[in-house]
């Protein structure tokens, strides 16, 4: 493939991805149940994620890949919290003292990652941005620790998902 026909390709892909993810959320809304509800808005914050992801990989201008990299980067949370209440209520995971604890807590660290994602374009607290010359993805990460601390939650969403869902397997 041709070094410039990779832009199109990615952003073709990128939107279909998209279109499946609204898609999605529409048939989990006309369910009109609490899974549904949850399962619709992780998958419109995934679909969020994709243009993000797609506006920030093909823009050339530094605040706008800083900005779209931030709404990429919240929006993951934003899906992950999501994903994790969907496959709570899936799995029928009881919401004993300590599961809640952990679910405040992870809200708590949700409305902070937030916040420092929505400051980042304007102070870079937890990524810089430095150019690099290629044909897609004009700038690379240059993460701080800020921004580790985000990945440590997002895997830590994904363990919990994981987890719940291994565990429900087991018992069911």
């Amino acid at each position: 493939m041709e070094a410039r026909m990779l832009p199109i390709v990615f952003s073709l892909l990128s939107l279909a991805l998209t279109a499946a993810d609204l898609w999605i959320a529409v048939l989990a809304w006309k369910k009109k149940t609490r899974t549904g509800k949850y399962l619709g808005i992780a998958c419109i914050f995934a679909a969020v994620v994709d243009v993000s992801y797609l506006v920030s990989v093909l823009a050339k201008n530094y605040f706008v890949v800083s900005f779209f990299s931030s709404v990429y980067f919240g929006s993951i949370d934003w899906m992950l919290i999501g994903l994790l209440i969907f496959v709570g209520y899936y799995t029928r995971t009881p919401m004993n003292k300590v599961n809640r604890t952990i679910f405040r807590i992870l809200h708590v660290y949700l409305f902070l990652d937030t916040a420092v994602f929505a400051v980042n374009p304007f102070y870079e607290i937890c990524i810089h941005y430095i150019p690099q010359d290629t044909v897609i993805a004009g700038y690379r990460y240059e993460m701080l620790f800020l921004y580790d601390c985000h990945l440590v939650y997002s895997y830590l969403m994904v363990v919990l998902v994981l987890w719940m869902l291994l565990y429900r397997a087991i018992h069911v």
